[in-house]
């Protein structure tokens, strides 16, 4: 079983390409899409929450995540974009 350590990098690995692709995805459809907002859960960090509460960022420059200043309890940023239409 790999501890908390290796369980947050293959996390952070697998959350990094779900972001990456759902960018690629968002940017292909910008048509349709006037940017992203961050999506933080309930129990997320105090940065966390206020990047969510940033509103829309352009598509062309959205933060990055994972966020640089999460300090998270569960050890990784949970942050994610999604999409907010035109």
């Amino acid at each position: 079983m790999a501890n908390k350590e290796n369980r947050g990098d293959e996390v952070t690995a697998q959350l990094n390409a779900h972001r990456e692709a759902a960018l690629r995805q968002y940017r292909q459809n910008s048509d349709v899409l006037r940017g992203v907002r961050i999506l933080a859960s309930d129990d997320s960090c105090d940065s966390c929450k206020a990047l969510a509460a940033g509103g829309v960022h352009p598509l062309s420059d959205p933060p990055a995540l994972p966020n640089a200043d999460c300090n998270s309890a569960v050890g990784w940023c949970r942050c994610t974009y999604a999409p907010v239409t035109r």
